[in-house]
């Protein structure tokens, strides 16, 4: 086998392994670093692709911001050290098996009829970074990423609010003396 063979069905295997340990891992906290795994094991498929650009971001923006945001937003809200141990039943686990094998078939049966030329052939065309960049920061596009910043103010703020404790009312009456 090659080498690049074998760094692909590691890389995958790592996702995979982050994403089943992501629904399988108890506390909070844990599943967002397992969340974590998976986003680098894709950033390195993306790497093995050949799209440099595209992995760095998957680094910066997944592994980096919105892991970070989850674990920012787990530590800011209020909630208990003990596990609370949820009753699934076996049919809610059996439907579930059901629907995800169901998924799993029909995404190989799209799979196996895709026109894909197994050489690359007629690909798509290779985009430089600095034209990407380019296009997102044009006059078409700015607007957005303003917008998009202006919303994670909003929701860092609403996320603060909401996790802060009411103080006492004997506190309140100490704060005011």
């Amino acid at each position: 086998m090659e080498s690049n063979v074998v760094v692909f069905l590691t890389v995958a295997a790592l996702a995979l392994f982050g994403g089943v340990m992501m629904l399988s891992l108890r506390r909070v906290l844990h599943m967002a670093l397992a969340v974590a795994l998976s986003f680098l094991s894709v950033a390195g498929v993306f790497f093995l692709l050949g799209a440099e650009f595209l992995g760095v971001m998957q680094i910066i923006v997944y592994t980096g911001a919105v892991t970070v945001l989850a674990v920012f937003g787990i530590m800011l809200t209020r909630h208990d050290a003990v596990d609370v141990q949820t009753a699934r039943g076996a049919v809610q686990r059996g439907l579930a098996g059901i629907v995800a094998a169901g998924g799993f078939l029909f995404l190989f049966y799209l799979l196996l009829r895709s026109p894909l030329e197994p050489d690359g052939a007629g690909g798509p065309p290779v985009v430089s970074i600095g034209a990407i960049g380019e296009a997102l920061f044009s006059p078409e596009f700015i607007l957005a990423f303003e917008l998009v910043g202006v919303m994670l103010l909003a929701a860092l703020i609403g996320a603060v609010t909401v996790a802060r404790e009411e103080a006492p009312e004997a506190d309140r009456e100490e704060e005011g003396r």
